[in-house]
């Protein structure tokens, strides 16, 4: 009986810790990527800046959140 119940609880444990093995979610990493470019395009284009200035800079800031 003890063995079942070990078993039991190992089962239960392994199934509960499951997503913190599973890896990052790329889709919601993806997702806050895409939002922190719009908004460095927002913030790009509401200081006046022009587009060929503010090419080099989202390209910075992408190389930023990269790593």
């Amino acid at each position: 009986m003890k063995t079942a119940i070990l078993c039991l609880c190992t089962l239960l444990t392994v199934c509960a810790s499951f997503t913190a093995n599973a890896g990052p979610d790329w889709q919601i990493i993806e997702k806050a990527r895409a939002q922190a470019r719009q908004h460095a395009t927002q913030v790009c284009d509401a200081s006046g800046a022009s587009t060929t200035s503010a090419a080099p800079l989202q390209k910075e800031r992408t190389v930023q959140l990269v790593h």
